[in-house]
């Protein structure tokens, strides 16, 4: 890792220079559970070639584009959720927050 740092054509922001340190220490630390959860699911370990229709792909570009994610590593992430039972129902959840705000 230190011959990348050499190498690299990119100056570091303070903040960036203090995750490198903390990299090459091993004690790098993720700030929450969904910055941890998107590392974990943009880890490349296997290829998997999926048939997905043309208007469900443009969809999850949008909304990959609007969490700053390539869709890819989006599709990954969203699996990776379900998997872990973290992913929600966005009907059920406006369901419940609808409901919550009757009682309050």
């Amino acid at each position: 890792m230190k011959n990348l740092k050499a190498k690299s054509k990119f100056k570091l922001t303070k903040s960036e220079k203090n995750i490198e340190k903390d990299l090459l220490r091993n004690s790098y630390q993720l700030e929450n559970e969904n910055e941890r959860d998107t590392h974990i699911a943009s880890a490349k370990n296997s290829r998997v070639n999926l048939r997905i229709n043309d208007e469900l792909v443009e969809q999850l570009k949008k909304l990959a584009a609007n969490e700053h994610l390539p869709y890819q590593s989006y599709i990954n992430s969203i699996l990776y959720k379900f998997v872990k039972g973290d992913l929600i129902d966005k009907k059920v959840f406006d369901r419940v927050v609808s409901e919550l705000k009757k009682i309050s």
